[in-house]
């Protein structure tokens, strides 16, 4: 959740100043699993938190090694008793998502400083540009704090040399918003090479599923859409 989302909602909304919070989790792990709140989510905001009661949260490297040391990234994994049996008549994908033990692969990427959890980005959204790791999460809360943006989403296209290269698809606010004055928007906050060399500006809000989520299969190949839209 962006920053600057947490803090307009405390402006309109007084009285949520102390009890608003956020968090992390999945449908799989039984919802919520990681939470912030209060004196924490005004201090670190790019946080949703540290783990709730009774929900163990570990992050394993590509081996399934356990990560002990602070930000260092690695996959999320959660076990707790509201994670899930399995998925249903799906046992090959039960046995992918799920630990001998029931530690649930997230399949989300990840760091913690201290108590604190921080998202990276889905493993399948991870944008493999040449030698580097780019991290679409962190690009769109830069761009979506450029006051002439309303909505952002950051997606990885094919590149004959790099592998893949950064694309922005922006939906704007204002007209006269461009492709030169967000990329010197984000060039001021992040690596050179985490700056979006293609850009699309479109003109109606990006492609959700009905809970809310960004669909950005959809936005990679508009024939996966299966959502249905219902006439006003």
């Amino acid at each position: 959740m962006p920053p600057e989302l947490i803090s307009r909602t405390k402006d309109v909304f007084p009285n949520s100043k102390y009890s608003f919070g956020y968090g992390y989790g999945l449908t799989e792990s039984g919802a919520i699993t990681i939470i912030n709140w209060g004196d924490n989510l005004k201090n670190e905001p790019a946080s949703p938190g540290q783990p709730m009661p009774t929900i163990q949260v570990q992050l394993r490297d590509e081996d399934g090694e356990v990560i002990d040391k602070d930000s260092i990234e690695g996959e999320i994994y959660v076990k707790s008793p509201s994670v899930m049996l399995g998925y249903y008549n799906n046992t090959f994908a039960s046995k992918d998502s799920l630990t001998e033990d029931r530690w649930l692969k997230t399949g989300d990427w990840g760091f913690k400083k201290k108590s604190l959890y921080y998202i990276s980005s889905r493993r399948t959204d991870l944008i493999l540009r040449g030698a580097e790791n780019v991290y679409p999460q962190e690009i769109e809360l830069v761009i979506d704090s450029h006051e002439g943006v309303e909505e952002s989403a950051v997606i990885g296209i094919p590149h004959d040399d790099l592998g893949e290269e950064v694309m922005a698809i922006v939906y704007a606010k204002k007209s006269d918003v461009d492709d030169l004055e967000l990329s010197a928007w984000v060039a001021k906050d992040l690596a050179d090479f985490k700056v979006p060399s293609k850009w699309k500006f479109v003109n109606s809000p990006l492609p959700r599923n009905a809970s809310g989520k960004l669909m950005k299969h959809v936005l990679i190949d508009t024939s996966k859409n299966t959502m249905v839209e219902e006439n006003e």
